[in-house]
């Protein structure tokens, strides 16, 4: 699975921007059972993001834990005081997951 801003089809963009109206905190949670689940993020994004994988690999901007039980919790700098922040939950259950 591989979200991205430019894939309007699966990504909403105005999560990120505001453009759809919407002010403080919104949410996005992927899960997934096998394989890789990529989310590409742009350049000055307010996000919070937890990731975990049971078995295998999570990465998150420069963070990176492997093995069982691979958990990444992160937040961009000024995330609490962004008029616009999206909260990003990620589980996988055995696979990798990157942020980027």
């Amino acid at each position: 699975m591989r979200i991205g801003v430019d894939d309007r089809r699966r990504y909403d963009r105005g999560l990120l921007s505001g453009e759809d109206g919407r002010k403080g905190e919104q949410a996005l949670v992927l899960n997934g059972v096998l394989g890789k689940i990529r989310v590409d993020l742009p350049a000055g994004a307010a996000v919070k993001i937890a990731a975990h994988t049971l078995v295998g690999k999570t990465r998150v901007f420069e963070q990176d834990r492997n093995g069982f039980s691979a958990t990444v919790i992160y937040a961009t700098p000024g995330y609490a005081a962004a008029s616009h922040r999206l909260r990003i939950d990620i589980a996988n259950v055995v696979g990798e997951i990157i942020v980027r």
